[in-house]
């Protein structure tokens, strides 16, 4: 399981084994994401012509690394 937590500019993400540990680098947060916890294991798979709006991440599991930008638009 994976959370992002964002707060006082940067963002973190998460791995939970046990206990959460910290997974790749701190880095500053991207316009838009405002501060929290997200929890990752529970998003879901868009669907075709529906609208969508919040925090949208791009996750590569091979580099252990997380892009976040902010939708607020039709897809």
């Amino acid at each position: 399981m994976y959370r992002l937590i964002v707060m006082n500019g940067f963002r973190v993400l998460q791995k939970y084994d046990k206990e959460w540990k910290t997974t790749g680098l701190i880095r500053k947060v991207e316009v838009g994401i405002k501060p929290g916890i997200y929890n990752l294991f529970l998003l879901e798979s868009v669907q075709e012509k529906q609208s969508y709006e919040g925090l949208l991440p791009f996750i590569d599991k091979k580099e252990n690394i997380i892009w976040t930008s902010y939708l607020d638009e039709r897809m």
